[in-house]
């Protein structure tokens, strides 16, 4: 018979690679347009209507990438650390609406509009998060849960035009940009040490990114604007492989 002493930890650097899946919510990845129509100072503003995504803008996509952090084991087998991981995403949505629109009142080009569509387009090639990770040790067992900081980099391409009679009035609304965003992730996983040094991990994470408001510019009619808010949203189920620099400490077994 063996009992187990185990001097078994966690502590230390590590680094490896990950691959999974990303699955967008009913919300997820949207182009969602809210606000006011804004406009000069001689022409009253006007709300949009609230309209989620459509369905052209859900999906999944694979998602593979590198990691890398640090362990620091109490002496109650309470496991702290942090982590950072950098992931390719392949997504290109896109999705549109139409919608009937309270004809806007006022002087200006767009009196009488009676229409609203709608079409964009949404690149997010790659993301990143930066977390806190606590667990407890289990042997060579550690399941944890994590929470941080997420980013990541996208671009899009939107249009938009108000409709008289089916007919477009006071030009199309465009633009094209794109940049680097901030948001957060949060999640939980079980990291299992096959050998000293290495651990197979599956993990969940929730990742919202927020790539903030676009401005949409008519330039048959300079200075009237559209307001619109682009959100990121994903559920990742994803499997690691870690090496440790060091190993986790050799076991101690008294027969």
């Amino acid at each position: 018979m063996y009992a187990p002493v185990s001097t078994n930890s966690w502590s230390g650097f590590y680094a490896g690679i990950n691959a999974g899946m990303a699955f967008t919510g009913s919300n997820g990845n949207g182009i969602l347009p809210s606000g006011s129509f804004l406009t000069p100072g001689a022409f009253p503003q006007a709300a949009l209507p609230a309209i989620g995504n459509s369905n052209g803008v859900k999906g999944s996509s694979g998602t593979f990438g590198i990691q890398a952090g640090y362990n620091w084991q109490l002496n109650n087998g309470v496991v702290i650390g942090t982590e950072a991981d950098i992931n390719w995403r392949g997504r290109n949505r896109s999705g549109g609406f139409g919608t009937a629109f309270v004809p806007l009142g006022g002087a200006g080009p767009f009196t009488g509009s009676n229409g609203f569509a709608y079409f964009g387009q949404n690149r997010s090639e790659w993301f990143g998060t930066l977390r806190s990770r606590v667990g407890v040790a289990l042997d060579r067992a550690l399941p944890y849960v994590t929470a941080g900081l997420a980013y990541g980099g996208t671009g899009t391409s939107n249009s938009a035009m108000f409709t008289t009679n089916g007919a477009m009035t006071g030009g199309p609304f465009v633009t094209q940009n794109g940049g680097s965003n901030f948001g957060w992730a949060a999640g939980a996983g079980l990291e299992y040490a096959f050998t000293n040094n290495i651990s197979l991990k599956a993990e969940y994470l929730y990742v919202n990114i927020d790539h903030g408001t676009r401005m949409l510019v008519n330039p048959t009619n300079p200075g009237y604007l559209l307001v619109n808010r682009n959100e990121d949203r994903m559920h990742i189920l994803r499997a690691g492989l870690n090496y440790r620099f060091g190993g986790i400490g050799q076991g101690i077994f008294a027969q």
